[in-house]
């Protein structure tokens, strides 16, 4: 794939001009075409250590799964095609490397920070259409930054009205929300006398989180659908996952999933999180037998701060803003 040439027709199209515009549109676009590699996170050190020297080149696009320091070259080099300066920076602690963009625009004395994959939350929150948390404006020189605000959610606003973004999978989640919710009433009313459980709930929810996903048209790729699925989560409970999640990786296919397991009616209950046909992935209940399958030929990891939590070099990078997503 020509990304530069792709990206050069459609802000043509767009008739976009302003450099700050350019620069959110090929962030925006950026974070809905590719997808973080989340086998990267069970590489050993030495392959890590590959990844951030490999550049990939614009004009011949050769994979969509990538890293931070991938995106943070890509994102560099299409701004450099369109005239607009910035540069990648890296940021290190301890054993931990992470690379993001400082954008410098030439009509502003203001400069930017571009950040797809900090707790992989941009990356992800692009492809649902909602808003960005790390396209920000950074404060005296430092790596901290405010959320964005002023010329920045205008930019946005407009995107919207034009059609650029879309939100139209919102209309659902409500929807959707609204029907849990009457439910939710009426359990609570039969949960007084003891004939429904808050764990029938929760089951219900998994339920419907699963059909969303098989609802929505694009793929949202590993780490972006994980997102999701705790996102809509604590969206329909109002609180963080209970269940217990397990990690399943195999290295030779670099292929990941999760299963979500919980009690209902007594028994164990399992829902997963995997690729189907190749193509997409899905979120459905499966029997406890697909589970031992999976021990066979999956490399098991029990691990709690795989996805959500943010990484120990994010507290030195952000200022004011707590990781939450909303709507």
């Amino acid at each position: 794939m020509n990304l530069e040439e792709l990206m050069k027709r459609e802000v043509s199209e767009l008739k976009l001009t302003d450099e700050l515009e350019i620069a959110y549109y090929l962030y925006m676009r950026t974070g809905q075409i590719f997808y973080y590699n989340a086998s990267f996170m069970f590489s050993s050190l030495e392959e890590k250590e590959k990844y951030t020297y490999e550049k990939p080149n614009i004009k011949n696009i050769k994979k969509l799964f990538l890293i931070c320091y991938e995106l943070s070259d890509i994102m560099v080099d299409l701004l450099h095609s369109f005239g607009i300066s910035a540069e990648k920076k890296e940021i290190k602690k301890g054993n931990c490397k992470h690379a993001f963009v400082l954008l410098y625009p030439k009509n502003e004395k203001q400069t930017y920070k571009l950040d797809l994959t900090v707790n992989y939350e941009d990356i992800s929150l692009l492809k649902l259409g909602l808003k960005v948390n790390h396209f920000s404006k950074v404060l005296s020189g430092e790596i901290l930054f405010k959320p964005m605000e002023s010329k920045i959610d205008k930019i946005e606003e407009d995107f919207y009205k034009r059609g650029i973004k879309k939100k139209d999978f919102l209309v659902k989640v409500h929807e959707k929300k609204r029907t849990l919710m009457a439910l939710k009433k009426v359990m609570i009313m039969r949960m007084g006398g003891g004939s429904v459980t808050e764990q029938e709930f929760t089951y219900q929810v998994y339920r419907a989180i699963g059909n969303l996903l098989s609802e929505l048209t694009i793929d949202l790729g590993y780490i972006s659908g994980a997102k999701f699925i705790a996102y809509l989560f604590k969206y329909f409970i109002g609180k963080d996952e209970s269940t217990n999640i397990t990690y399943f990786y195999n290295q030779d296919k670099s292929e990941c999933l999760e299963i979500h397991s919980m009690i209902h009616e007594g028994k164990p209950s399992y829902f997963c999180y995997h690729k189907i046909n190749n193509e997409k992935f899905e979120f459905r209940e499966v029997p406890q037998i697909y589970v031992e399958q999976l021990k066979k030929i999956y490399t098991t990891q029990y691990i709690e701060k795989l996805l959500m939590p943010k990484p120990d070099y994010y507290e030195d990078m952000v200022l004011a803003e707590n990781g939450t997503l909303s709507v």
